[in-house]
């Protein structure tokens, strides 16, 4: 009987180099520009020496008007068109993410004022580019989270999806 011997796979086989990144310093209304022109729900945010300080998300921007009533952008007078987001709706992500995305109507003034670096998570999780699939599933699964951004040292280099590990799970057994 022969036995295979199966190489493990790492984040490095797995994860994505060409990344929409963000800067600190982009208005909110870029940085939901940029997110769906990209067709990501979020990004993470680097600085000057790519160096991974953050993310963004769809959920971030929502997550803001729910907070403040309304930080992200000033609405026209459409009381109507405003969404009831409670917890469980935050919770869901994307309802919440979509309806940010759809939007058209946030005002000129606060969002132009309003940068990503007010609203990105710091705390960001990552991997290693040797960090195995096991514990890349077995991080998101802990911390609820989409998506694992891949560093060396503090130096971006990659991310990896929900989507991609279901994609190899897929393709490989």
């Amino acid at each position: 009987m022969t036995k295979t011997i199966r190489k493990p796979v790492l984040a490095r086989d797995l994860m994505h180099t060409q990344l929409v990144k963000l800067d600190a310093d982009v208005s909110l209304a870029r940085a939901v520009e940029t997110l769906n022109d990209a067709g990501v729900s979020g990004a993470p945010v680097v600085d000057a020496s790519e160096r991974l300080v953050g993310v963004f998300t769809l959920r971030d921007a929502a997550r803001g008007e729910v907070e403040t009533g309304s930080r992200y952008g000033e609405r026209e007078a459409r009381a109507s068109a405003v969404p009831d987001w409670d917890e469980d709706d935050m919770d869901e992500g994307d309802g919440v993410e979509r309806a940010v995305s759809m939007r058209d109507d946030y005002g000129p003034i606060t969002s132009r004022a309003e940068r990503v670096g007010e609203w990105m998570n710091p705390s960001v999780l990552s991997v290693s580019p040797d960090a195995d699939l096991r514990e890349i599933c077995r991080l998101m699964a802990d911390e609820r989270i989409h998506r694992v951004f891949v560093v060396e040292g503090r130096k971006l280099v990659g991310v990896i999806s929900a989507l991609d590990v279901v994609a190899h799970v897929a393709r490989h057994g």
